[in-house]
């Protein structure tokens, strides 16, 4: 079962904190799950990127974490956003998508072709029982506006041999939304 993006390092040869940054999510009304990506709105804040594509710069980072008030004002944390439009006071804790890598479900067994690779994403929403998102890496289907570069298979002694292995990725710089935080 898929289950989003999670940081895993530092691009580089910085060590890595677990880091995140805060930011006001924008669309209230909007479920947005764990290790799913996310852009920022002009004007409006965080939101859910169903579709992350290299050349459009539009991917601030992935989402870690949530916080908000419910309507009967207790404040809330979860590891995925809920997206219920009376909740107020709403922010996403995300970890950004510069210098970072990533851990992610694969779709097909992994060969060493796949390093170095541009591959594209599947999947749009998420489980609301886990409040992971659905998003995998593609590898074995190559578009022109892939986003994600595999780096090579998680080395656990199970992943290299998987139908579905757990990926190191990181976003193609054209598809890195830059932020300040």
């Amino acid at each position: 079962m898929a289950y989003g993006l999670r940081p895993a390092n530092t691009a580089g040869a910085g060590y890595h904190t677990g880091g995140f940054v805060e930011y006001k999510i924008g669309t209230l009304g909007t479920a947005i799950f764990n290790g799913g990506c996310v852009t920022m709105a002009a004007g409006s804040g965080i939101n859910v990127l169903v579709d992350p594509i290299a050349g459009t710069a539009t991917t601030a980072g992935v989402l870690v974490g949530a916080r908000w008030t419910n309507s009967e004002g207790e404040i809330k944390f979860g590891q995925h956003y809920d997206g219920v439009s009376t909740n107020s006071d709403a922010y996403a804790f995300v970890a950004l998508a510069s210098n970072t890598v990533f851990r992610v479900q694969g779709t097909i067994a992994f060969i060493n072709a796949h390093r170095g690779v541009a591959y594209n994403t599947s999947g749009v929403a998420g489980s609301t029982i886990t409040g992971n998102s659905d998003l995998a890496c593609t590898n074995g289907t190559v578009g022109p506006n892939a986003p994600l570069v595999v780096i090579d298979v998680v080395n656990d002694g199970k992943q290299s041999t998987s139908a579905t292995p757990d990926l190191l990725v990181r976003f193609v710089d054209s598809a890195i939304q830059t932020l300040i935080g």
